[in-house]
């Protein structure tokens, strides 16, 4: 994993596209693995970085292994900051933030990671709310969309990103 000033880092990819007058979110959920610690989750495509790759290209490479969007098809707005995790402290993930240029695409869920891949429009988010986690256990703080609960990590970065999503 590649470091930035010391850090290890990662990088998500928050891809939307406008559809008939409105935004879309794109979001995967994690197939259920004992050894990820995200296991199940619904989340942004994105993963840990490569040894020469800058934040972009990590999260442009993961959402083409994961989702199958090729980086042509996106156009990057920028990164949004770096978070924290509180699984692994001393890794910081890049939020990049792109925009699909095209919106009649065949999504392609990578089979050993990615169980489903899904648009939400940004009016069909409800929350933050509290709600019980059945996968989890545990009361959570969450967005809702649809069937799915955006928890943890994703909730964070959804909160502080949907305000400026429905700006654009």
């Amino acid at each position: 994993m590649n470091r930035v000033h010391g850090v290890k880092y990662a990088a998500v990819n928050v891809v939307f596209r406008d559809v008939g007058g409105f935004r879309e979110l794109l979001f995967i959920k994690r197939r259920v693995n004992p050894f990820d610690p995200w296991s199940g989750d619904v989340g942004f495509p994105g993963g840990g970085s490569k040894e020469s790759e800058n934040p972009v290209e990590t999260a442009l490479r993961e959402t083409w292994e994961e989702v199958g969007i090729h980086p042509s098809m996106l156009e990057v707005l920028g990164i949004y900051g770096f978070e924290k995790t509180s699984i692994t402290p001393s890794l910081r993930i890049a939020i990049v933030l792109s925009k699909l240029r095209v919106n009649n695409i065949k999504l392609n869920p990578a089979w050993d990671e990615v169980s489903e891949v899904f648009w939400t429009r940004l009016n069909d988010i409800v929350g933050p709310i509290r709600i019980f986690h059945p996968f989890k256990g545990v009361i959570v703080e969450a967005y809702i969309a649809g069937r799915y609960i955006i928890w943890g990590f994703t909730k964070r970065v959804l909160r502080k990103i949907l305000p400026i999503l429905k700006q654009l």
